[in-house]
């Protein structure tokens, strides 16, 4: 793996000896003289990264604040391949990562989103791959999640010997399949089909890093998010990166429903947000996503863990799905009531 650092940063014009320590998720720290940058590594090298790429450019060129110093390469171009990744280098930021349970935190955060996705307009999407289109694909998605649960209940129902994570999976799901199935109908009669071809056609992209390992709160007396790590750049419809940060939230906090209100109200000001697009919002965050995805380890992918993790894995997820669902009724009561 040295040789592999030395060739990437020969690549951006790093030629003497240089210490390199891990310093995150795909993250390095480079020390080469007196300077200290960040080495970031997208892990796909073909269309995908190249979106992200063109994203940080298109960015870069709307002058959008919450970007990192990048260096580029002797050709002018950001990122190096080298394997199977591509790799982009940055001035380090002085900062830490965003506490999203923090409401300073939090607020810059959603701030710097909403700016992101209104600089994120007009990125030509006709251009990429259409393989790479997920704006209308959410709610495919959500169906298919749906079907994938009630395979894994008659897994459940039709063992010979049932396992406590068998037993408390089927408890659960009594309860969270009816209101995944009544979530769908709602978003499938709402207006997400023309919100999805809206912001296809507006060319937005969303970050999807959006927590402690993607977004730096700098030290500054007015504190900016800076967003560091490009490796989920796509092309979505932009509610989706919204509930990303509205989930963390509602997580860091414990379900503080005030915060979430003035997070979406800090995302608001700097790209308003619609009735619609709010009321989409909501039915987004109520999809019980973590448990399928722990569902989905156990029944499909087997994954090798005791079967006391997996019930453990399986109450916090209940309690997580709980004080989510709690927390999205008072904020809609309360925004009602305003």
């Amino acid at each position: 793996m040295e040789t592999a650092f030395a060739e990437i940063l020969a690549g951006y014009g790093i030629v003497q000896p240089a210490r390199i320590e891990p310093c995150g998720h795909a993250a390095w720290l480079v020390l080469a003289g007196d300077d200290m940058l960040v080495l970031r590594e997208i892990k796909r090298r073909s269309a995908k990264a190249d979106l992200s790429l063109r994203a940080i450019e298109h960015l870069l060129a709307q002058g959008f604040a919450g970007l990192p110093a990048w260096r580029r390469d002797a050709a002018g171009q950001l990122g190096v391949r080298a394997g199977h990744s591509t790799w982009l280098l940055s001035e380090l930021v002085d900062g830490h990562g965003a506490l999203l349970g923090l409401e300073s935190d939090a607020l810059a955060t959603a701030a710097a989103l909403g700016s992101l996705h209104r600089a994120s307009a007009e990125l030509n999407g006709d251009e990429m791959p259409e393989p790479l289109d997920m704006y209308h694909r959410y709610l495919s998605r959500c169906r298919d999640r749906i079907r994938s649960l009630r395979t894994y209940v008659l897994m459940a129902h039709n063992k010979l010997r049932r396992t406590a994570m068998d037993r408390g999976f089927l408890a659960a799901v009594e309860t969270v399949l009816p209101q995944a199935e009544a979530t769908l109908e709602r978003l499938e009669s709402s207006q997400w089909a023309e919100l999805a071809e809206q912001s296809r056609k507006q060319g937005l992209f969303v970050y999807r890093r959006v927590g402690r390992n993607g977004v730096v709160l700098t030290n500054e007396p007015q504190p900016r998010a800076v967003f560091v790590d490009w490796g989920g750049c796509r092309r979505e419809c932009h509610v989706t990166d919204v509930a990303r940060l509205a989930l963390r939230v509602i997580k860091g906090t414990g379900g503080d429903s005030a915060l979430l209100g003035r997070v979406i109200a800090a995302y608001d000001r700097e790209r308003p947000m619609s009735a619609g697009e709010k009321s989409i919002l909501m039915l987004v965050l109520e999809f019980p996503d973590r448990l399928y995805q722990l569902a989905q380890r156990y029944y499909e992918h087997k994954r090798d863990w005791p079967e006391n993790t997996f019930v453990r894995h399986l109450k916090r997820a209940m309690q997580e799905y709980q004080t989510q669902m709690a927390c999205i009724q008072e904020h809609t009561e309360a925004s009602r009531g305003g």
